[in-house]
């Protein structure tokens, strides 16, 4: 299956670099570049993302997959023009997921102790907590916008006053979080956001690109968008999806009884923690291109735990 997605994907990506490269590799294009095989950057930029972590586990541990020299080779020629495509995307939420999951591969390898990692992340809590107001007037002097220089992209990520795809995406939480206070429990009802913010947006929160007929998209969230949909059991549901998930990767990684299913747990759940992070401020998971990826890797971790870590199944690893 893997193999398989990545192969296609690979085709898409050189076929939207191409396109992209054609037009000078405008920043603005990259929305349009994957056209037909992905709706834009964000969900195929997404895609690729989620592919990544479990190419880097076949090409740095061929003999567990057995995979040939050869078969290496071209593993190598596909991450490299994987990378060329989510860099080139210029979707700055991917790029963001993919630092992450490379920050949770390091806590793998170091083998970071549950506690320790705990108290790093309150500490990291209580500073943002109590230096929040000179964060939030950091994030409001930078000016950045999104550009065609990958320097001025990168640092218009904490632009929060000026870049419109920032501003945008915080008038549609906001609008979100209103829509969640009319109807806390059961919300609104699933698929029903883009037809019902209009009304509560606030004129000095909208943008450039705002709009009131519904036709430019969701929440942007895949944890605000259901809070308003579905009510306050809509990101509990999400959530509960979210940390299952990273139990099992993770307990997995840890405690597989062989190295196939070690590496493919550590690797299938790195894949999904860029979608984690990329969907705190974009949501896919209502299109067939993202959805496919992300529940085929909840579909792997479920039969890694059932099936490839019983001792009677240990040499039941297919070969790639």
């Amino acid at each position: 299956y893997f193999i398989l997605f990545t192969v296609s994907l690979v085709g898409v990506i050189i076929y939207s670099l191409v396109r992209h490269a054609i037009a000078h590799w405008e920043q603005l294009y990259a929305n349009y570049a994957p056209h037909p095989f992905f709706a834009g950057h964000g969900d195929y930029a997404a895609a690729i993302c989620m592919f990544v972590p479990i190419i880097g586990i076949f090409i740095f541990r061929p003999a567990v997959y057995k995979i040939t020299a050869l078969g290496r080779f071209f593993l190598i020629c596909f991450l490299l023009i994987m990378l060329a495509g989510i860099t080139l995307s210029f979707t700055r939420a991917a790029w963001i997921g993919m630092a992450v999951s490379l920050g949770v591969l390091l806590i793998m390898v170091l083998r970071v102790k549950w506690y320790t990692l705990v108290v790093m992340i309150l500490c990291l809590v209580i500073v943002g907590v109590v230096k929040r107001d000179d964060i939030y007037r950091k994030l409001e002097s930078n000016k950045e916008v999104s550009a065609s220089n990958l320097k001025q992209h990168v640092e218009s990520i904490s632009n929060i006053s000026t870049d419109v795809s920032n501003t945008e995406r915080i008038n549609r939480w906001k609008s979100a979080y209103r829509m969640f206070k009319l109807h806390p429990i059961f919300g609104w009802g699933p698929g029903t956001y883009m037809f019902q913010y209009a009304s509560f947006q606030r004129s000095n929160e909208m943008t450039v690109i705002s709009t009131n007929t519904g036709n430019l998209g969701n929440a942007h969230s895949e944890y605000v968008g259901p809070l308003a949909e579905e009510g306050i059991f809509g990101p509990l549901s999400f959530l509960s999806i979210v940390l299952v998930s990273l139990f099992v990767g993770i307990r997995l990684t840890y405690r597989g009884i062989t190295r196939f299913v070690r590496y493919t747990a550590a690797a299938t759940v790195l894949g999904l923690i860029t979608y984690y992070v990329h969907g705190l401020i974009n949501n896919y998971l209502d299109t067939d291109k993202a959805a496919v990826p992300f529940f085929a890797s909840m579909a792997v971790l479920l039969v890694l735990d059932i099936y490839y870590n019983k001792e009677e199944n240990r040499s039941a690893a297919p070969v790639v």
